[in-house]
């Protein structure tokens, strides 16, 4: 899949032209420091399981962490209890932990309520592997 990298903000993105906000990203250490302490630590365990893998560029934006390789693959946006974790599987998963679910043609978008670090447990760390793993 080829990326498409903005002339103005250099940002990359999956595809042409795309729409958004022309403002470079920020560091994640400000990004990280503009959480509460529960939400920094889930984004950080978070991004722990990222930064295993090559290939994936973390960035982060007003919005939140965007985690991707060509397209976006796993999201962080912070809410007000916690951070909204969303990722694109091909897998079908049940569980009482998603929070919400969007069908698209590549897979599923699961969304995930993350309070603190101890919600990124085994089962979540192995859902973003497998996502890792597969795009």
């Amino acid at each position: 899949m080829t990326s498409w990298t903005c002339p103005n903000c250099d940002r990359t993105f999956g595809r042409s032209n795309r729409p958004h906000v022309c403002a470079a990203g920020m560091p994640i250490e400000v990004w990280l420091a503009e959480r509460t302490n529960p939400q920094r630590r889930a984004a950080e365990a978070v991004l722990a399981i990222a930064r295993r893998y090559r290939g994936l560029v973390i960035e982060a934006v007003g919005v939140g962490v965007l985690i991707k390789r060509a397209r976006t693959i796993v999201e962080l946006r912070p809410k007000m209890r916690w951070l909204d974790l969303s990722f694109i599987s091909s897998a079908t998963i049940t569980s009482t932990r998603i929070a919400r679910t969007l069908e698209m043609s590549a897979g599923h978008v699961y969304f995930v309520h993350l309070a603190d670090r101890s919600d990124v447990d085994a089962e979540l760390r192995g859902w973003l592997t497998a996502v890792f793993r597969a795009r």
